[in-house]
């Protein structure tokens, strides 16, 4: 696949992750905030365009369930119960195992970022501005790696605004 095939479908995911939602200009205005349904579509077509660039069908996995994991921290999941806690560290012991195992940087990264999601869900109390940028600064990594398996240039342009985009609705609360 050519270099401008490939920056085509970028370019599409990044215009779907902006036109998903039928919405006028004041209505994004005024609540720019999309569901968290929305948001994961907005993930997998992402992921989903990066297929040239992550050739890894278990690293595009890790991505995309590492971007979901983010959204949902940010948005307030937290575990209620001792059970939910319990299955919080199980998949995290999972997820340490594999990241010892992770066949490159983008599923490092991505594992990552998936545990230390779940590691603050799992936690009890407040989501804490220190936590908070921490997270900001493993999604940021995680972008970088993404970023520089693509060709450069417009394309890697076009998926860091497209994580960009992503990165606004994990802090924002729809209505």
């Amino acid at each position: 696949m050519t270099v401008r095939a490939r920056l085509g479908g970028v370019a599409a995911a990044a215009l779907l992750t902006g036109a998903l939602t039928p919405q006028t200009t004041a209505q994004a205005a005024a609540d720019p905030c999309v569901s968290g349904a929305e948001v994961r579509t907005q993930i997998h077509a992402l992921v989903a365009s990066l297929k040239d660039d992550v050739k890894r069908k278990s690293s595009r996995a890790h991505l995309a369930a590492a971007l979901v994991d983010a959204l949902h921290t940010f948005r307030g999941a937290d575990a209620d119960t001792a059970a939910e806690r319990r299955g919080l560290g199980e998949e995290i012991s999972v997820l340490a195992r594999q990241l010892e195992e992770a066949p490159d940087r983008v599923a490092r990264k991505a594992i990552l970022v998936q545990i230390q999601a779940l590691t603050e869900q799992r936690e009890r109390g407040a989501f804490t501005e220190a936590e908070r940028t921490r997270l900001k600064e493993a999604v940021a990594a995680l972008k970088n790696a993404v970023v520089a398996k693509t060709d450069g240039g417009a394309e890697g342009r076009a998926v860091a605004a497209a994580f960009k985009e992503l990165r606004a609705q994990f802090v924002c609360t729809p209505s």
